[in-house]
């Protein structure tokens, strides 16, 4: 596109006669994108402009005219195009620019003679009775740039009435920038807060939110963190925000802004808490019941005889009172964790350097924490009976192993250095329990006999018979 305030030096040049050569001009305009055309004033027998005839045309004007300099030179410029009678920034802007002497540009829409869109003009005057006209079809520029603005509207309403709230502080964590919601989470307009920091508005925040929003700053890091405080919107409750802080970065490549998402959690934790106190209650009556079911088989136990029964009853019991412990402890009756699980068992019962585990961190359905604590229960007390744990130099090794591709769980107890194994000559309760308890969530088990030591391998998925295929968070 042709540089306008050139164009119009140029013409200044030529209504001076300080142009070196009127055909340099000329050949100029020959080579030029942009349409343009010497005008020449008709006035009537009293004086007043009525008309112009072209002197000249370029290239690029016979192009978007449509026509050939034959056919166009000498011609009315009313004749040839009368629509610009009317048109405002037209003929009048033209007449107005003989008569004033003063140029103007500007960009209009024109719909007639063939020629449809928006075209950027410019007028100067020449000389006597002689105006120059530039003209270049901006059609595509001006409907990009309305595009553009359209989806900066678009953008920024997303921005006002995002469901979260959303802010810009500088390098100062001034708010430059807040959206509706987080402005109304506060219960100040957004005009309150530009150019204040935070915690003007909640003073609780600062002690948790300034080195955060200085560590994005310094780091470039992105950076989560739960925060709790009281707004001028609801004084007296303490509400609570999960908030994002990332970077914004300058042309020198440093960090020239910080950006906030803040989302209210406040019912959440409201729940949380509740979920909380209620799992804890539930727990201690599982506990109490847990209790008093052992003071009744103690009491229906009774006798010699019964003793070694009462015993087992009695492991038993403890394996189902730590899987709901291990539950409790994580203070989600959805999901323990296997290592916690395995560490409680075995707390106490063995010593430290006679038993390993190790495997990655996978959680358990409470219906598979329950199955498997009663599994290894039973594992245990079999080894300290009959297997590893019954000899000095015995040991037991425990791995796992988790196959995200099935969303399975391959457990291994193997008993190391105790006496040699022989087969029983008929399944236990304990070997029957294992069995069933496992396979009620859809898992297998294979117990061998092996000469060095019992070798059990548990295959289950964490989420249990019911799963859909994909495991709980590891």
């Amino acid at each position: 596109m042709a540089n306008s305030q050139s164009l119009r030096k140029a013409v200044a040049a030529r209504t001076t006669g300080e142009l070196p050569c009127n055909d340099l001009f000329l050949a100029s305009q020959e080579l030029a994108p942009v349409g343009f055309t010497i005008l020449r004033a008709v006035r009537a027998p009293g004086g007043t402009v009525i008309d112009f005839e072209w002197e000249y045309a370029n290239p690029a004007a016979l192009r978007a005219l449509k026509v050939s300099d034959e056919t166009l030179i000498g011609r009315r410029l009313l004749e040839r195009l009368p629509g610009n009678r009317d048109h405002p920034q037209l003929f009048p802007r033209y007449v107005r620019t003989i008569e004033t002497r003063e140029p103007s540009e500007v960009e209009l829409t024109y719909t007639s003679e063939g020629m449809d869109g928006v075209y950027r003009n410019a007028v100067s005057c020449m000389g006597p009775d002689l105006i120059g006209v530039w003209f270049e079809d901006v059609t595509e520029r001006v409907r990009s740039e309305q595009n553009l603005r359209n989806r900066m509207a678009e953008i920024e309403a997303l921005y006002q009435h995002a469901p979260v709230g959303l802010a810009l502080f500088d390098p100062d964590l001034n708010f430059v920038r807040i959206n509706d919601t987080l402005a109304d989470m506060n219960g100040r307009p957004a005009s309150a807060h530009i150019g204040r920091w935070a915690w003007d508005i909640v003073p609780s925040l600062r002690e948790s939110v300034e080195p955060k929003l200085q560590e994005v700053l310094a780091t470039g890091s992105v950076v989560e963190t739960e925060v709790s405080g009281e707004t001028p919107k609801v004084p007296g409750l303490t509400r609570w925000w999960h908030e994002k802080y990332y970077p914004l970065y300058g042309k020198n490549g440093a960090v020239s802004a910080v950006g906030a998402v803040v989302e209210e959690i406040t019912e959440r934790k409201a729940a949380e808490n509740i979920l909380k106190l209620s799992a804890m209650e539930l727990r201690h009556r599982i506990k109490n019941l847990i209790s008093v079911v052992g003071c009744l088989a103690n009491q229906t136990f009774q006798g010699s005889e019964l003793a070694d029964r009462r015993r087992d009853f009695e492991g038993r019991l403890r394996a189902i009172d730590q899987a709901n412990s291990v539950l409790g402890d994580e203070a989600a009756w959805w999901a323990s964790e296997l290592s916690a699980l395995v560490g409680i068992m075995f707390e106490g019962k063995v010593p430290a350097d006679r038993f390993t585990f190790d495997g990655p961190p996978v959680k358990l359905a409470p219906r598979v924490t329950t199955a498997l604590s009663m599994t290894l229960h039973e594992l245990a007390t079999n080894a300290m009976k009959y297997g590893a744990l019954r000899t000095p130099d015995g040991r037991i090794a425990l791995s796992w192993i988790y196959d995200s591709s099935t969303s399975s769980v391959e457990l291994h107890w193997r008993e190391l250095g105790g006496p040699q194994v022989e087969p029983p000559a008929k399944g236990g309760f304990g070997s029957r329990m294992i069995q069933q308890m496992i396979a009620a969530e859809g898992g297998t088990v294979d117990l061998q006999y092996l000469r060095e030591g019992v070798h059990c391998t548990l295959r289950f998925n964490p989420r249990g018979a019911n799963a859909e295929g994909h495991s709980l968070p590891v």
